[in-house]
Order: C-alpha cells, then sequence, then structure tokens
C-alpha cells in the first residue's frame, strides 16, 4: 500500500530564480518525522507521469511513501484514479497524501488524506 505525499511548503515557485527542482523548502516544509530520504528522479517536477504510476503500481514500492510535486501528483492520480471520483473530489494540495491500495498491478483502492495542521503536530496531537 503504497503512500503518495505531496511535499509540504516550499516557497513562492514565482519568486524562486532557480529552477523549479532546486526549490528549497521553507521552514515550515522543513518539519519532518526524522525519516530517512532519497532522492529518485522519477519523482521529479519535471518527470514522465508514466514513470511515477508505473513505480506506484511495482509491489516493491508497497511499504513507500513518494513525496513528489503536485504537477506531477496530479496527473499521475488522473491516469490512477481519476475516473473513480466525480467533479472536485479528486485533489493534491501541499502536504497532503493519497494511500493507494494495489493489488496485482492495479488500483483496488485510494483514500485521500487532507494536510496535517502544523500546529497540531507541535502541540502532540498526531
Amino acid at each position: 500500500m503504497p503512500y503518495l505525499l505531496r511535499h509540504a511548503h516550499a516557497g513562492n515557485k514565482r519568486a524562486w530564480a532557480g529552477p523549479d527542482s532546486t526549490r528549497p523548502l521553507s521552514n515550515a516544509g522543513r518539519q519532518r518525522r526524522g525519516l530517512r530520504v532519497e532522492s529518485a528522479d522519477v519523482l521529479g517536477v519535471d518527470a514522465d507521469p508514466t514513470d511515477l504510476v508505473a513505480l506506484l503500481l511495482d509491489p516493491a514500492t508497497a511499504e513507500a511513501v513518494l513525496c513528489s510535486h503536485g504537477e506531477l501528483i496530479g496527473a499521475a492520480l488522473i491516469r490512477l484514479v481519476g475516473e473513480r471520483f466525480e467533479g472536485d473530489s479528486l485533489s493534491w494540495p501541499k502536504g497532503s497524501t493519497w494511500v493507494l491500495k494495489v493489488t496485482e498491478g492495479r488500483i483496488e483502492d485510494a483514500r485521500y488524506l487532507p494536510p496535517l495542521r502544523l500546529e497540531d503536530a507541535e502541540a502532540g496531537y498526531y
């Protein structure tokens, strides 16, 4: 059951002069759970959504938390689960997570988890 997470706050994209792939997280976006992080080109802002879809359907990522960018996540979600959701119910705001149940190389179920509120996390509610 892979988790597809949109990265947290990375500041204003329009104010960043360099390539989006090098835009750093803001102070709020750096709040983490002390987990080991590995970079992968398939999760980059300019990556091909087909490659992300293949990664999500791969049994080797069954327990992975994959963190990426809104543009890529949106394109991958529409390919994976878009037909199951109507209207505006398919969303991926910053800090949100999609829990995907993958069975035999296909999405069996998808559940949306809204972003955690930073003040709740700091207060110990999570």
